[in-house]
């Protein structure tokens, strides 16, 4: 019996009911399913949130929306298109977390769908609902799609660039190849305006990768230049008007600083060694990285058909680009994870019945689901003591680890059954069954993280309870923010702050014993250079204070209204 047979009649009834429908439309009700219900349950949480909330909420209030503002002043790290995203959603919505993020959630729903939609077509519905939800499950993925990052756009972008430039090669008709194209370039337009210029250059350099390969179709290479400038007639009317409204200098120096300083050094950190992705990407693709290796050779020795070698191209070319930067962070790689996911869903359940790759597929498949059963079981078991382990007293364990009891049995409850049913599938021969049922228990798990587990770290992750209890000690006055002319995350503070009023900042410490000195100003410093300030200003150590932590960083309050502070 064929191994599709054999593995089509075994097929549990709730992996039947999943391929019935069309794998886009399985793919994106239940990714929204998980990323959607808990956006509004936490904060803006520390670091980077507040930083894409700020701009967002600022057009929201003032009306500018070609100008982002920090704190009432431009602000040139980002293109604007996931802030006017975050701006439209909080207009219609009010201003709130569950607004602000819900188009990056709507982004990655998006790109899952689509991701699904070309995989179907390509490999069939099977393979394509596992891609899909395997991407949706990959750790990475899964925290950018719930979180207000740019990065979620982006990668949008360029996906649905190169799908739609690769589609566009098969139309019959001269004028429908080139619309397709021109929109695919439109598209990485629109990347440009979610991040910068590399939102045109990498997929440009894949797509050229790409027809080098193909027996060096020069005619196809030099046609994407005038549909270069239709990504520009997306991307560049905005640069002008917000280099018009703070002036080009400024803009040109962040676009260097943003992009190409990045490329060469690390001097806004995030600095890592060439390995780092080698590394790094097991981690951001748990449980399916097992697949990695096995995917990647399967894929060069299938490179004669033309979309396995533009998926293998697009990962391949991105990660050494990437490895090549000073600059590295999970997140970069994220654009290509469409490919990865085809070509580790097209690897993973190949049809082969005998030979080395189908025992080691079966192997990986075994490997995941005992894994998921023994983690399962030890969370289910253990998570009654997890107020045994020596969790930091900053970290609140008093308070965060009762709450984590039910949703970490739950979590752990949906883990060891989803391992245990894919586990009896895989020592049948069934890998289509077993690779599906892990993923839907994953997506499981990803639900209740998501909704039950995260909101209850809030009180360690988001500025709000900080916040709020200095909004009612200091009235209508702005917060002092000192930090020693550190670089660091400050606006959660206002983003977080009913009244919205802009903070100000104290360079010296001379300047904060004069801030402090009018009663009723509170000062928000950097707890590990407070006590620099102490020895140029002793005044500042009779204070009242009360620390807080946001994750691993702690700021302690200063200030006269304090009350029943804690020295």
């Amino acid at each position: 019996m064929s191994e599709s047979i054999e593995t089509n009649r075994a097929l549990p009834r709730v992996t039947g009911v999943v391929l019935a429908w069309p794998a886009w439309l399985v793919v994106a009700i239940l990714a929204a399913l998980v990323y959607v219900p808990g956006l509004g349950e936490r904060s803006l949480w520390f670091p980077d949130e507040p930083d894409v909330a700020e701009p967002a909420i600022s057009m929201v209030l003032t009306g500018d929306w070609t100008v982002p503002r920090h704190n009432d002043l431009p602000w040139a790290d980002y293109p604007p298109l996931t802030y006017w995203a975050s701006a439209t959603s909080a207009s219609l919505l009010g201003v709130s977390p569950f607004a602000m993020r819900l188009p990056v959630a709507l982004a990655a729903i998006l790109l899952l769908a689509l991701t699904a939609l070309v995989v179907e077509r390509l490999a069939g519905r099977a393979t394509a609902v596992f891609a899909g939800l395997a991407m949706a499950t990959a750790p990475q993925f899964m925290f950018q799609s719930i979180m207000v990052h740019p990065d979620m756009f982006f990668a949008l972008f360029q996906g649905a660039g190169i799908a739609a430039y690769a589609y566009g090669l098969t139309r019959p008709s001269t004028a429908g190849s080139w619309a397709w194209r021109a929109a695919a370039f439109a598209a990485f337009g629109l990347a440009v305006l979610s991040k910068g210029p590399l939102g045109l250059l990498l997929p440009g350099f894949i797509l050229t990768l790409w027809h080098l390969s193909s027996g060096f179709q020069w005619r196809r290479i030099l046609a994407m230049a005038p549909l270069t400038l239709v990504a520009l007639v997306m991307a560049i009317p905005w640069y002008l008007m917000f280099a018009r409204a703070i002036g080009a200098e400024d803009v040109w120096r962040e676009l260097y600083l943003q992009n190409f300083a990045r490329f060469v050094d690390a001097d806004r950190g995030h600095g890592q060694p060439w390995y780092y992705y080698l590394v790094d990407t097991w981690a951001q693709w748990l449980p399916w990285c097992i697949f990695i290796p096995g995917a990647l050779w399967a894929a060069w020795r299938d490179r004669s058909d033309p979309y396995v070698r533009l998926a293998f191209i697009w990962f391949v070319a991105s990660f050494v680009f990437l490895s090549l930067a000073t600059t590295k962070r999970p997140v970069y790689l994220m654009p290509a994870y469409p490919a990865l996911a085809y070509l580790i869903a097209r690897h993973g359940l190949e049809l082969a019945e005998r030979g080395v790759w189908f025992r080691a597929r079966r192997g990986a498949v075994v490997l995941i689901s005992s894994l998921m059963v023994g983690i399962g079981a030890v969370t289910v078991l253990g998570m009654p003591f997890a107020g045994l382990l020596p969790v930091p007293e900053k970290y609140q364990p008093d308070i965060i680890v009762p709450s984590l009891i039910i949703p970490g049995v739950v979590a752990g409850l949906i883990v060891l059954l989803g391992g245990g049913a894919a586990l009896v599938q895989a020592r049948a021969r069934c890998l289509q069954a077993a690779a599906l049922v892990l993923a839907l228990s994953l997506i499981g798990f990803a639900l209740v993280a998501h909704a039950l587990v995260l909101p209850r770290l809030d009180r360690v992750r988001g500025y709000t309870a900080a916040t709020l209890w200095m909004r009612e000690r200091a009235g209508d006055r702005p917060f002092g923010l000192y930090f020693a002319n550190a670089q660091h995350k400050r606006c959660g503070f206002r983003v977080n702050d009913p009244a919205y009023l802009p903070l100000h900042d104290i360079a010296t410490p001379e300047e904060a014993e004069r801030w402090l000195a009018d009663e009723g100003n509170v000062l928000i410093i950097r707890s590990d250079v407070i006590a620099q300030l102490e020895v140029v200003s002793p005044a500042v150590a009779a204070l009242p204070r009360r620390q807080f932590q946001l994750s691993s960083n702690a700021f302690t309050v200063v200030g006269h209204p304090v009350q029943g502070g804690e020295k």
